[in-house]
């Protein structure tokens, strides 16, 4: 989190390695080569079954993707793939290696994998919707890091990741303040514990 402090809020140098854009670093992290495109180049293609939970981390990644270049994630000459693995590890017609890690993680259910398919699609999967969510956070991170509005950086990058821990998060704190569960699900945190107390109106009387 320091990092993050020292950088502006989570800006880092763009001549940073791909690991250092990342908060909490996945577990198993690969980069292969990277791909250099124009921003409207990019597309996203969520699986058509996504729930509204998944619909939600993409709209995210839209909004990010288009604050930062000023263009709208619908091209076609690099998709990525985004959704949950059926049952023999496929997406979007698509088979993807890695449903066996998953399964075998600590918590499969929040785990994820991010892998390239071939040199123009991505794609971003998991066992359940929790999984998917957290392949997101870490895909946008990945894909808005060198982002600018002439030109986009893509890290054609392997990852494995789930949690070391079930619940993960904060306490004593101020759920009201704006922002805060978006920053929380940013960092894959999915606990809060809000101090509660007796609150009394200006000359009411105790109970």
């Amino acid at each position: 989190l320091l990092a993050c402090v020292a950088h502006g809020g989570g800006e880092l140098p763009e001549s940073r390695a791909w690991p250092d854009y990342l908060i909490p670093l996945p577990q198993e992290l690969a980069v292969s080569v990277t791909v250099r495109l124009a921003p409207g180049q990019l597309g996203l293609a969520p699986a058509p079954d996504a729930s509204a939970m998944i619909a939600q981390a993409v709209d995210e990644l839209r909004a990010a993707w288009q604050a930062r270049s000023g263009q709208a994630p619908t091209g076609t000459e690099f998709v990525v793939h985004i959704g949950r693995l059926d049952g023999r590890g496929g997406l979007n017609g698509r088979a993807l290696p890695g449903i066996e890690k998953l399964k075998q993680a600590r918590y499969p259910d929040q785990a994820y994998l991010i892998r390239p398919l071939g040199s123009n699609a991505m794609a971003v999967a998991g066992l359940a919707d929790p999984g998917v969510y957290y392949g997101i956070q870490t895909l946008t991170r990945l894909l808005t890091a060198r982002l600018t509005p002439a030109a986009a950086e893509i890290p054609l990058a392997e990852i494995y990741d789930w949690p070391d821990m079930d619940q993960r998060g904060v306490w004593n704190t101020a759920i009201m303040t704006p922002g805060f569960i978006p920053w929380m699900a940013s960092l894959k945190l999915n606990f809060s514990h809000i101090p509660t107390g007796l609150i009394l109106k200006k000359d009411a009387p105790a109970a």
